[in-house]
């Protein structure tokens, strides 16, 4: 049981390492069989200005976690993480 268990939490920061990287980066795409991959991260040109500074924040419409857009990438993610998990559970 404790194998499994540790299998399981590798697989979770697999899936979620690959959450972070680039959508469009191959390698970093953790694919299951028979699982339907994930809804692929929306990037929109933003950019915030800060002391002179400018930092680039493609991810900025995700602070809105009530808006609908968010909540359907979040329960995407959610339901390809679970349907990963079972497969190694089961």
């Amino acid at each position: 049981m404790v194998r499994i268990a540790l299998t399981a939490r590798v697989a979770l920061c697999i899936v979620l390492g690959a959450c972070g990287g680039r959508a469009d980066d191959p390698a970093l795409t953790v694919v299951a069989a028979g699982v339907e991959p994930p809804a692929v991260m929306r990037r929109e040109p933003y950019a915030d200005t800060l002391h002179g500074e400018i930092i680039p924040d493609s991810l900025r419409w995700m602070e809105d976690t009530s808006h609908q857009d968010v909540r359907a990438f979040v329960a995407s993610q959610t339901a390809y993480t679970n349907a990963v998990l079972a497969r190694l559970v089961n």
